[in-house]
């Protein structure tokens, strides 16, 4: 399954919490972010027709009373993942801050 370009929903986890935000893929490349971190990267289909991506988060604004899910203000995250019959993609990480993300992507726009 090709990977469609577009907006999509991020939900993300790790064990130090949650949270979402939204992603934009086009021509390989990756960007996004939500009221405190932003997102950019590059994502590609693997052989084994799974999912790579790399990702670079950064804290992009002091946000009182919200801490970071990953445990640091930046981090880059090697991500591996699969997309369903349905388009969705779900891509796991180790978090820097110990444990691992999971990541949810729904197409919106």
């Amino acid at each position: 399954m090709t990977i469609a370009e577009g907006l999509y929903r991020a939900q993300f986890a790790t064990p130090l919490g949650q949270g979402s935000g939204v992603v934009y893929f086009a021509g390989g490349t990756v960007g996004g972010g939500d009221s405190m971190m932003a997102y950019t990267g590059t994502l590609e289909e693997s052989a084994d027709d799974g999912i790579r991506a790399t990702i670079r988060v950064f804290k992009h604004t002091d946000v009182p009373g919200m801490q970071t899910v990953l445990g640091t203000d930046t981090a880059t995250l090697n991500f591996t993942g699969s997309q369903n019959g349905s388009g969705a993609i779900n891509l796991t990480a180790t978090n820097p801050g110990g444990g691992s993300v999971s990541v949810a992507l729904t197409q919106i726009a």
